[in-house]
């Protein structure tokens, strides 16, 4: 999906006392002193997130930001169809340092107020990795038609400050200033090296629940600008505080995807999304709590309870593989610095800090074995006969999608032991590669089955034989290792294997392109080309069977052809036929409609703006040219 952050005031306002529009949900008004939110009585205007229109502030003034971030999700998302073959599950966890600002009133002590308690703190940190790490208690009411995952991010309490001393963290900064009119001068008052920490506001009064500044992959904001700020009462974990709708501390789940760069999931509506290939096209935001299907543009279903849209917190529960995957290439990008890889950077599990790292499938800390043993574990299983856990089916949950499309597998466990299953760990093979893996919790009483269903993972057209497998049964080792492994093949189907070439003119940089299918969701894309390119751009698409939507864009307005050079673009069949040709003379866009079926190709229609007559080329969009074309 691709898009452009829309601004956050619809024009659809209360205008009393009132100087500025305010968009999205009302709920009850909050007070300065922290008293709950009513829901039904003396409803006023709130914002749910103030990023977008944060966000227009930094587009006003650096007007190539906005396509800077456009054209690195795109990338992203080519890349990631291109790599198909790679399961995020098993990347690297990257470690983020968390520091925490305590915004309050003078003479609050911790605890009154908006001062809150460190308890209330670590109650958001657990939910925010349980969030990233797809460890949330609700994960499994996401519908299977959405390839949720694991982002392997998580977060931590920073325990060096930037000079190097020992640090719980925490800062806690008493002013009687209003943040949103001085967010600026106490962000620079407050604020720790923002390439080396991620710093969150806790504030009282902000007009919305929360914001952050985007990122691209080549840029960051600026150093008094960049973090989250998170409104007081929509702060903290279940039952430390927090006020209702907005009390499951998924505001701040939320507002640290847009700090790693993404966008909300309904885009500019059913003609532009949010960038992200695996999100459906949705016409609008969400509120409350939806009940599955709720189709729009034509999808099978908004996916409401992502965490970029805007429903209850009780409602959220998942980032989709894509989203994880843009994440993770912010984090190796422009916020390269701000990561250390590996499981063991933090003092504790970040997913619960009151509790030692006894569920991560690895031997670490004071375990004796596998997440068992030790002062702080449960005792290993090791003795003879009792521990044994095995396959007994597996079964493909979701039908592989042609060319780009991920598959879930169903897998049966069986205690064949004498002895209760707590634990074991559930792996997927393809030769030496881990496609996917999951640290299975529960209760499994001998001879009991199980059918436990793995995180989605990627593969390649063709036939693939793959080993599932179980691990570490109760953390121990397995008394019979003839039943912990058994082969499943399956065949991903391809699709139509195409060719785009273009031709440029001499401001390359001006093209991109994206195909849609019927749906409206975005199958392929390309652009950010270099001005001055002569040679031509080639792009290599694989579409399944169906009829499309190939837009071809000149963000100036001229096309492709003719005042600065004799550009033109076809599409070609995988044997070189063309399939669809252009001359390059039209204005901002060409559409060209067409279908595939079982490399049968059908041209439908053609349209083009009308191409703007200039005599002289100028390095400037006319006003709103960007923003009606994206």
């Amino acid at each position: 999906m691709l898009r452009k952050i829309l601004p956050v005031c619809l024009l659809a306002c209360l205008v009393i006392f009132m100087s500025s529009c305010k968009k999205d949900e009302t709920f009850a008004s909050l007070v300065a002193d922290g008293s709950a939110i009513d829901v039904s009585h003396n409803r006023s205007s709130k914002t749910r997130c103030l990023t977008d229109r944060q966000m227009e502030k930094i587009y006003e003034k650096q007007t190539f930001y906005r396509n800077e971030i456009t054209q690195g999700r795109e990338e992203t998302m080519i890349k990631m169809q291109q790599d198909k073959s790679r399961s995020i599950v098993n990347d690297n966890l990257l470690t983020i340092p968390v520091h925490f600002i305590v915004v309050h009133a003078p003479g609050q002590s911790e605890g009154t107020g908006s001062n809150i308690p460190t308890a209330r703190i670590l109650s958001q940190l657990q939910v925010l990795n349980r969030d990233f790490l797809r460890k949330n208690p609700d994960a499994a009411k996401t519908p299977a038609i959405f390839p949720a995952t694991n982002s392997q991010i998580q977060f931590c309490m920073a325990t060096r400050d930037p000079n190097g001393n020992a640090t719980t963290g925490i800062s806690r900064y008493a002013t009687n200033r209003n943040f949103d009119d001085n967010e600026l001068q106490i962000k620079g008052e407050t604020t720790w090296d923002p390439s080396a920490y991620l710093n969150v506001w806790i504030a009282p009064n902000i007009e919305g629940l929360g914001y952050a500044y985007l990122p691209s992959p080549q840029s960051l904001p600026a150093r008094n600008e960049d973090g989250v700020v998170v409104l007081t009462e929509a702060f903290g974990g279940p039952n430390s505080g927090a006020q209702s709708p907005f009390d499951l501390g998924r505001t701040l789940t939320h507002e640290v995807g847009h700090y790693l760069g993404l966008d909300h999931i309904w885009g500019e509506g059913c003609s532009v999304d949010d960038g992200i290939s695996d999100t459906p096209q949705q016409r609008e935001e969400n509120y409350g709590c939806p009940n599955h299907p709720s189709p729009s543009c034509g999808n099978k279903g908004d996916m409401f309870m992502n965490y970029m849209d805007y429903s209850d917190d009780h409602c959220l529960n998942a980032f989709t593989v894509g989203q994880a995957a843009y994440m993770r290439q912010i984090l190796n990008t422009s916020r390269a610095a701000l990561v250390r890889p590996g499981r063991t950077s933090c003092a504790v599990d970040p997913d619960d800090p009151d509790l030692p790292t006894c569920s991560d499938g690895i031997k670490n800390g004071g375990e004796t074995g596998v997440d068992c043993g030790g002062p702080d574990c449960a005792p290993c299983n090791t003795s003879p006969g009792n521990v044994d856990a095995g396959i007994t089916a597996v079964r493909q949950k979701s039908a592989q999608e042609d060319c780009s499309g991920s598959t879930r597998l169903g897998v049966t466990i069986r205690n064949f032991g004498n002895i209760t299953l707590q634990r074991v760990r559930i792996v997927v093979a393809r030769g030496s590669s881990i496609m996917t893996s999951l640290n299975w919790t529960g209760t499994l009483p001998p001879g009991a089955e199980r059918e436990i269903e793995l995180p989605a993972f990627i593969l390649s057209e063709g036939n693939h034989n793959l080993i599932v497998r179980t691990e570490h049964p109760n953390g121990s080792i397995d008394a019979n290792n003839s039943n912990n492994a058994t082969n499943f093949s399956l065949t991903a189907s391809g699709g139509n294997q195409m060719l785009l070439v273009i031709q440029p003119d001499d401001y390359a940089g001006d093209i991109s392109w994206m195909i849609r299918n019927e749906a409206g969701t975005k199958v392929a894309s390309g652009g950010g080309y270099k001005d001055g390119r002569i040679s031509l751009i080639k792009e290599e698409i694989c579409l399944p069977n169906g009829c499309y939507r190939l837009i071809v864009k000149d963000s100036y307005g001229d096309g492709i052809c003719c005042d600065y050079g004799e550009g033109w673009y076809e599409l070609r069949s995988g044997t070189g036929d063309i399939l669809a040709a252009s001359d390059g003379y039209y204005g901002y866009r060409e559409t060209q409609w067409f279908c595939m079926e079982d490399l049968a190709f059908s041209r439908l229609n053609v349209e083009r703006d009308q191409r703007l007559q200039t005599g002289n080329r100028v390095r400037k969009t006319p006003a709103g040219a960007i923003k009606s074309l994206n």
